[in-house]
């Protein structure tokens, strides 16, 4: 190192601390300095050699100082990085808590299962041959049905033999973002297969002591109707209330006035005025039930639900994240499903996006009839409507087939039975027309 860089490094170490044995004077001026340094050149050497010392003392400490930062920085990083992972890992655990819990509020049926359906076989003991069309992708078709216990019938029920009142097919496309549904009258006539009143409603109860009435439904279904089923929807009649309820009720429009008296006393026992009212869930309970002022009986009844079905889409669109808090104790107990909860909640958001015109409702076509079907001690005998096979398959046809899967009347293998009148058509619309059907299409804000 030269002398002009020494003399540079003693400057700089004028701002160490200072040593009480160091004695220091003031620098030199001018030429004085200049011949100090000249005059003693051991005594240059020896200062620009201390400062070069001190220089390499200087950069072992910064170098060191750089080191001890870099592992101060290198732990910090550590220190993060782990409590990030364990933040991560806090939120798995409750994330996958919380998933098997919402995942296990809905418990499968103990009425049967679709997994270990049978194909159904004919008297020669051959698979008989189905018409049920291939799988579409993005298509679901579920089989939603209402549990009905009520022990006033000819046909005894119970918790483990109800009867299906309530058959509703429903085709959700994710690819065309609609929904298709059908309404099966109960009362359709089935023959034995629907147990001692021969009707479609009670083939699950009929089923049940063999081991599989979900099961039997669904073959039936599919089998008869041409009708591809992948799960299944149970939900307790008796449970309208609480639901209902939970929704702090549903605008619903009345289309005729609706009074019950009760047949043995003659006293009213139920009431509704046409309109549009807001119904809670005993009011929902009486509505759908009613039918005593019907000229159709169980066919007006299912219009009825057409105007139920639209008031509880409305509300779908606005529910809040509490409304469906508070539906989940309901569904838990009164909803069965093979349908994972999370996939029903993705299903109740894809539906809720979709409008009226997406949303569309129709009915299997029957006639009446005045022949009563007798069998399994029945008294009184059951009074069923029976299946208009040609418009029935023109209907599926139409809107539940592809083109070139086409299936005739004699296709559908429900029983003969002799019919009487003309045919209760399949009356297919969409929402939009269930409500513009009122006369007014738009329900008072009752929230």
């Amino acid at each position: 190192m030269d002398t002009p860089r020494g003399n540079r490094e003693i400057d700089i170490s004028r701002a160490r601390p200072r040593n009480r044995e160091t004695t220091h004077r003031a620098p030199a001026s001018g030429p004085q300095r200049a011949s100090a340094a000249g005059t003693h050149p051991r005594a240059s050497a020896a200062h620009t050699a201390a400062g070069a010392a001190h220089a390499s003392g200087t950069g072992r400490r910064s170098a060191g100082a750089a080191a001890a930062a870099g592992k101060r920085r290198k732990n910090t990083w550590r220190i993060a990085a782990t409590a990030a992972a364990c933040v991560l890992l806090v939120i798995t655990l409750v994330g996958g808590v919380v998933y098997l819990y919402v995942d296990s509020l809905i418990q499968e049926s103990t009425l049967g299962s679709f997994d270990d359906v049978q194909p159904p076989v004919a008297d020669s003991g051959e698979v008989q041959q189905s018409i049920v069309p291939p799988d579409f992708k993005g298509v679901r078709n579920i089989l939603v049905l209402g549990l009905d216990y009520d022990d006033d019938d000819a046909v005894v029920r119970d918790k483990e033999h109800p009867n299906t009142d309530m058959i509703l097919y429903v085709r959700l496309d994710g690819n065309a973002h609609t929904l298709m549904m059908l309404q099966f009258p109960r009362d359709i006539f089935v023959g034995q297969a629907g147990g001692a009143a021969g009707k479609i409603n009670g083939i699950l109860a009929a089923n049940v002591d063999a081991g599989n009435g979900l099961g039997a439904v669904k073959t039936y279904i599919e089998q008869n109707f041409g009708l591809p089923v992948d799960d299944y929807i149970t939900i307790d009649l008796e449970a309208l209330r609480e639901m209902v309820d939970a929704f702090d009720g549903v605008a619903v429009y009345v289309p005729q006035d609706m009074r019950y008296y009760n047949p043995e006393t003659g006293v009213l026992e139920g009431e509704l005025l046409q309109g549009w009212r807001k119904l809670m869930g005993k009011e929902c309970e009486f509505f759908l039930r009613y039918r005593q002022g019907l000229m159709r009986g169980d066919l007006d009844r299912l219009v009825m639900q057409r105007q139920f079905y639209a008031g509880l889409f409305r509300r779908l669109k606005t529910a809040s994240v509490s409304d469906i808090v508070k539906l989940l104790p309901v569904a838990q107990t009164y909803i069965r499903t093979d349908i994972s909860t999370l996939d029903l909640m993705s299903i109740a958001i894809e539906v809720s996006r979709m409008n009226n015109a997406g949303i569309s409702i129709g009915r299997i076509p029957v006639y009446g009839t005045e022949e009563r079907y007798y069998d399994g001690g029945l008294q009184a005998g059951a009074l069923p409507v029976v299946l208009a096979k040609e418009e029935t398959a023109a209907l599926l046809n139409e809107y539940f087939r592809p083109a070139d899967q086409s299936i005739t009347a004699a296709d559908l293998g429900t029983p003969y039975w002799k019919t009487s009148g003309g045919v209760a058509d399949a009356e297919m619309s969409t929402m939009g027309d269930v409500e513009n059907s009122t006369g007014d299409g738009t329900p008072p804000d009752f929230w």
